[in-house]
């Protein structure tokens, strides 16, 4: 069985997933949920967990403190069925379960989409996708054909972007306007050749639009997009406590690759994906594979099961930063 979930109501309204047999969904406030609503603050941190098999797909609250509501009932458990209304804390989801002989429609993924069949799909761009030897999933494109522009927007319509941008790479001309940003504090972290002395973060909380931010800070490889389910304040307490974001190009390059699972564990806690420069001309995006992998959202082929397999069509491959 295969359900379609849309947000009816709220900042993002209109957005959709779906599950199929053998998926799981958690639906929260904060970044232990899978599908996270920072905005909602009358939501749980988990207030609903959706499980699907061969036989249907049940929601039930996983707290007896916790009921949401079905149709306007409160219930702690209910099997879905086509046209019903969930409502966990003021958020409102539809529940739509496509005919088999319409399963054409979804034999891919979905992409987090605003508005009503929304008919956006992705580019037919050049890209490596592989599993690296940290466990994370690693996209690389030619920034050219599909360009950072249009990759942001897609991933932010689930999760919140937020810019690290090294003030000492930034161009000239851009310096002057990054002193509006909120500047890491330096007591926070350790300063040294491995991370960056001279960060600034840009958070929602900021009125700029942040993919145009990005998009212009791109060419000089000052900028590391990450997508996360936590709330500004909670997202600076992270950056503090691990200081693995923090690193300049190069090194959180390495480190995203070949990391232990142990340390990423922690630094990808309420992350989602990880996107930055590897190169004058291509972007890797950095995504972990559980529990609800970003190619999906992207409309992407299935990831490779192993390290050592890659799936790949050409790139420009030109000189790394650093």
């Amino acid at each position: 069985m295969r359900i379609v979930l849309e947000v009816r109501n709220g900042p993002r309204s209109g957005h959709r997933t779906w599950l199929a047999d053998g998926q799981e969904l958690k639906i929260g406030r904060t970044e232990w949920a899978d599908f996270a609503f920072p905005d909602d603050r009358t939501m749980p941190d988990v207030g609903l967990v959706l499980k699907c098999g061969t036989r249907g797909c049940d929601a039930k609250s996983p707290s007896d403190r916790h009921r949401f509501l079905v149709n306007g009932q409160p219930v702690l458990t209910h099997t879905l069925k086509d046209g019903d209304i969930l409502q966990v804390g003021n958020t409102e989801f539809l529940v739509s379960v496509p005919l088999a002989g319409n399963d054409r429609r979804i034999s891919v993924p979905l992409i987090w989409t605003k508005g009503p069949r929304s008919s956006a799909t992705i580019p037919n761009f050049p890209y490596e996708m592989r599993r690296c030897h940290s466990g994370l999933v690693c996209y690389r494109a030619d920034a050219a054909r599909f360009p950072i522009r249009a990759l942001l927007p897609i991933l932010a319509r689930r999760m919140i972007l937020y810019l690290l941008v090294n003030g000492d790479l930034a161009a000239e001309e851009e310096k002057p306007g990054l002193a509006a940003y909120r500047e890491f504090p330096h007591d926070m972290t350790r300063p040294d050749d491995v991370l960056v002395a001279n960060l600034r973060v840009v958070t929602p909380m900021d009125p700029v639009d942040r993919v145009a931010l990005a998009a212009r800070l791109w060419p000089s490889g000052c900028v590391t997009c990450v997508l996360s389910s936590r709330e500004p304040d909670h997202f600076m307490t992270h950056l503090a406590s691990s200081a693995f974001l923090l690193s300049r190009h190069e090194m959180l390059l390495e480190r995203l690759e070949g990391a232990t699972s142990s340390v990423l564990s922690d630094a990808f806690r309420g992350v989602a994906a990880v996107v930055l420069p590897d190169s004058t001309a291509s972007w890797s995006m950095f995504a972990d594979p559980q529990p609800r992998p970003v190619w999906q959202n992207l409309g992407l082929p299935t990831a490779p099961l192993g390290p050592a397999n890659s799936v790949s069509r050409e790139i420009t491959d030109s000189k790394r930063f650093g």
